[in-house]
């Protein structure tokens, strides 16, 4: 049924192999077995490559939450022991500055824990917890499903990032006279800065999109235009090279949140990983004053 699934999500056999890290011949071998086992056809083998049958699709779409509450024993059964055996955790691209720590911190309590770390944008991230395939993940939240549940975890500044030339400069007029370069619009940082500088109305701006925010910051330290990302990153990626201001105000903010299924077992899980995170942010004094100081405008924690 894993397999089945992985096939219908990823749309082919060799994407499901490898996502499921095994051979394609494998593959090939269960779904026949499954077939033999349900006396139907779930593949259309005519086609190159085989696509699912409509009673394949059905099947596979069933086959979520058998396999969801499967693994979700597991937990459950840990409910009353430390964490031990494997976990997948999804962690946003964006976000990714927190896995240092959060992994000594899980390894230091839970010995026996074996995490497997999966990194994507928030919206797939989103995607694969929901269908199973990550027990947890870490991101900006987009609109959740009823099955989902969500923890804040950290809230931080957004903040307009120039070079350090223009530290006298520093103002929100900068959006107005200079290039914008705006970070993957399909990410909720991306989705929230692009509809911060929609709500500034009538401007002209020349705008680059790219999805690494260390490369935006790179830009911006070369006098290349001007961004807005969470205070954190600015900080983590300007090295003295760039100044930033939260004139901004507190409307534009970005929100980092847990989010596991609501089922028995990820809810212990859920627990003992918001636990965790909250311990991750304690230990990082750089994202601690973040999430509890304001910015003074052209303040750069690293000057």
């Amino acid at each position: 049924m894993k397999t089945l699934l992985a096939i219908h999500d990823e749309g082919s056999f060799q994407a499901a192999a490898k996502r499921l890290n095994m051979t394609l011949s494998a593959a090939s071998m269960q779904m026949k077995q499954l077939e033999e086992v349900y006396a139907t056809a779930l593949f259309d083998r005519s086609t190159r490559p085989p696509s699912l049958t409509s009673l394949g699709v059905k099947l596979a779409e069933a086959s979520r939450s058998v396999i969801s509450g499967y693994e979700d024993l597991s937990l459950l059964l840990r409910s009353e022991a430390p964490l031990s055996g494997r976990i997948n955790l999804g962690i946003a691209t964006a976000s990714i500055r927190l896995l240092p720590q959060l992994t000594k911190i899980m390894k230091e309590r839970f010995p026996d824990l074996d995490i497997n770390i999966e990194s994507a944008i928030s919206i797939k991230l989103i995607e694969r917890v929901s269908q199973g395939a990550l027990d947890a993940a870490l991101l900006t939240p987009q609109i959740l499903s009823d099955d989902l549940l969500a923890t804040t975890i950290l809230t931080e500044p957004m903040v307009l990032v120039a070079a350090k030339s223009k530290r006298s400069q520093l103002a929100i007029n900068l959006i107005h006279t200079h290039p914008f370069i705006l970070f993957d619009p399909r990410t909720g940082i991306g989705k929230a800065v692009d509809a911060f500088l929609t709500r500034q109305g009538n401007f002209c701006r020349k705008v680059t999109v790219l999805d690494s925010l260390e490369a935006i910051v790179e830009l911006v330290a070369l006098d290349m235009g001007v961004t807005i990302i969470p205070e954190p990153e600015a900080a983590r990626y300007g090295r003295g090279r760039v100044v930033w201001t939260n004139e901004l105000g507190s409307e534009l903010q970005r929100n980092l949140a847990l989010i596991t299924r609501r089922s028995a077992g990820s809810l212990h899980l859920h627990k003992t990983l918001a636990d965790a995170f909250h311990a991750a942010l304690s230990a990082d004094s750089l994202l601690q004053k973040a999430a509890t100081s304001p910015l003074s405008e052209g303040q750069n924690l690293l000057s």
